[in-house]
């Protein structure tokens, strides 16, 4: 407590006494003591060492079967000759912001354990480790890894509001064994809740009232890129398997090129908004349009050894 006859020393003293002390406090939070982490003796500022985790993967399932079942589908459905896709399960991300360090551990695991494509319905706008986590990254690339992630849910433009973990590396060249993707709506638009951007998202997929697997043997309907996302990592695994010689970044490419442009050449400008705007296709992402698997099935018959399958 300070008072009006106090000598200013005495009151450096004490202000200097009571930060300390709420440094410590800060501090304190700020370890996460009661995080689970911790309690493995995860340091999720330490980057040295990436073996650890656990399989129980138990405590509310229900984004990651939703996922599952969304990339088992497409593989399903593949035409005359369904394809066999295995499905790795690592779950990195509790239902909140992700740690980079796990991301970065959660990458190089499913690469380092024979994952072809690594899809990634996370994301978030801060990213302390950026670097950790390109790191992995290019790893993947390293590996001619597959990685496709979800735009996000927030109607923001990422060319302008980036998402990380971000497709592009630190000196902004783009990763191109990466592939962005939002989410489409039925009748052929973006959809309001997704993210967009020219030049960092790819291309845009189903990502509204899409039926899927759920815990307990049960099915659900959601919506969201983290579901649009999957859609592509299915078909992406499909084309690696009927054509094991296209690359990542080829695979990447046809995607791309092979979508169905949008019906109509504007549409609303995702997110809230108290006037309406519009916003043309090709703002919308770099393709321009919809995620197309027949024709992307096509177009990589063309370029692969293998011919039509």
């Amino acid at each position: 407590m300070f008072t009006p006859d106090m000598p200013w020393h005495e009151a450096v003293e004490k202000i200097d006494s009571e930060y300390r002390l709420s440094a410590v406090r800060v501090a304190s939070l700020d370890s996460l003591n009661d995080d689970p982490h911790i309690k493995l003796g995860n340091r999720p500022d330490d980057f040295r060492n990436f073996r650890y985790g656990n399989n129980l993967i138990g405590d509310d399932p229900y984004h990651g079967t939703m996922v599952a079942g969304v990339i088992a589908a497409c593989a399903a459905t593949a035409g005359e000759l369904p394809r066999p896709v295995k499905i790795l399960s690592v779950r990195a991300i509790p239902e909140g912001d992700e740690y980079d360090r796990d991301v970065a551990a959660a990458i190089r695991y499913a690469v380092d354990n024979g994952a072809e494509v690594v899809n990634m319905s996370f994301g978030k706008y801060l990213s302390p480790h950026r670097d950790e986590v390109l790191a992995a990254m290019k790893y993947a690339r390293s590996k001619d890894v597959l990685l496709v992630m979800a735009s996000g849910n927030d109607g923001v433009n990422v060319d302008v509001r980036p998402i990380f973990p971000t497709c592009r590396d630190t000196k902004g060249r783009r990763l191109e064994n990466q592939i962005v993707v939002g989410a489409s709506t039925p009748d052929g638009r973006v959809a309001s809740f997704s993210n967009y951007g020219a030049e960092n998202v790819d291309l845009l997929a189903p990502g509204e009232n899409v039926r899927s697997t759920a815990p307990e043997g049960g099915y659900d309907t959601a919506q969201g890129t983290s579901i649009a996302a999957p859609i592509v990592s299915g078909v992406a695994a499909v084309l690696r398997s009927f054509y094991p010689d296209l690359s990542a970044r080829e695979i990447r490419e046809i995607l791309i090129r092979t979508v169905t442009h949008f019906p109509a050449d504007e549409m609303p400008v995702p997110g809230k908004s108290e006037t309406s705007r519009m916003i043309q296709g090709r703002q919308v992402c770099l393709g321009g349009g919809i995620l197309n698997a027949q024709a992307a099935m096509k177009e990589a018959s063309k370029i692969s050894k293998f011919g039509e399958r």
